[in-house]
């Protein structure tokens, strides 16, 4: 398994900078949707489909990709508001991609609601 994929990514999901994950979800609305209490929002992401690596987070469809093979997917994420933390919520990566991806992607979610996340393990 990749471990420095994995830490790049967790690297810029906790980012406050354009283009992490933080940084989006603190300018992001917060959905109506809730899980335990607490309300959710969507971080899409563009990765590499061939490493698993996160590029950037960003909610505009629109925006370009580095060049290569490149897709996008969502992490559905609990907000504490209380205390500024998140929690990745049930993520599945998606099924056409190479096992090692899904892998590496479903790491780096589990990895991060570890180290960073609040609550107890999604259900």
């Amino acid at each position: 398994m990749p471990k420095n994929t994995i830490e790049k990514n967790l690297e810029l999901m906790v980012s406050t900078q354009k283009g992490g994950m933080h940084y989006l979800l603190l300018c992001e609305s917060i959905g109506r949707s809730r899980w335990n209490d607490f309300p959710t929002a969507g971080a899409n992401f563009h990765f590499n489909a061939e490493t698993g690596e996160i590029l950037s987070f960003d909610n505009k469809p629109e925006t370009p990709t580095k060049a290569g093979n490149n897709t996008k997917d969502i992490f559905m994420v609990a907000v504490n508001i209380g205390d500024s933390r998140y929690r990745i919520l049930n993520y599945i990566p998606k099924e056409d991609l190479p096992e090692l991806v899904r892998q590496v992607l479903s790491n780096t979610a589990d990895s991060y609601n570890r180290r960073y996340g609040f609550g107890q393990k999604a259900k």
